[in-house]
């Protein structure tokens, strides 16, 4: 049990390092601090939410199809988010973000 658990915070620390690099390129550094703030607040308020909608979507008697539809909602939310995300690469931030 204790090597189940110390792999799971191992690739949770993994996932966490990429997030990090990746909201810290999406927002200037005046800002960066509020921007990542807010949206680890709002996808916490979502996620939170995520077993109560499953449990009602059971209790409906919809079924995993259901759930595996929700789950699917979420993944392709988050796979347009991506896509629409712009490159930071050699770009100043500021003008950006002015225009």
């Amino acid at each position: 049990m204790t090597d189940t658990l110390a792999k799971a915070l191992e690739e949770h620390e993994a996932r966490k390092r990429e997030l990090d690099h990746l909201n810290s390129e999406l927002f200037d550094t005046k800002i960066r601090f509020s921007g990542i703030s807010i949206g680890y607040a709002i996808s916490s308020v979502i996620g939170s939410l995520t077993p109560n909608v499953l449990t009602w979507l059971v209790a409906k008697n919809l079924g995993v199809w259901a759930m595996s539809g929700f789950m699917f909602l979420g993944a392709f939310i988050s796979f347009i988010a991506v896509l629409l995300m712009w490159e930071t690469y050699k770009v100043d931030l500021k003008a950006k973000l002015n225009t």
